[in-house]
């Protein structure tokens, strides 16, 4: 996904605003956007709702790593609880990093 990015595969590209242009020192340092299947188990491990995400500091869907088609991926959506759903990649979804320790 990230070489058909950085090929312009999904269209122009706006380095100062688009999505990897935003994440990619912290991606250097370790950090990445977790797939659905980590986003399934972050949310349930943690038991986020849609009655208590906001409160712990989550956006109401959250971009995954993991791409569904050439112009959508998979997202969680915790405004439903947790429920996966699809969104373009063109949308304006947040993106919350994860790391390993």
């Amino acid at each position: 996904m990230m070489e058909k990015w950085n090929e312009s595969g999904y269209g122009q590209q706006n380095i100062k605003e688009d999505m990897w242009g935003q994440i990619e020192t912290e991606v250097a340092k370790g950090w990445f956007v977790p797939s659905r299947a980590e986003l399934a188990v972050f949310g349930g491990e943690l038991g986020i709702t849609s009655m208590n995400y906001a409160s712990k500091g989550l956006s109401s869907k959250i971009w995954s790593s993991s791409q569904y088609d050439t112009g959508s991926v998979w997202s969680a959506d915790f405004n439903i609880n947790l429920k996966l759903s699809v969104c373009t990649v063109a949308g304006n979804t947040t993106v919350r990093l994860s790391t390993t320790y």
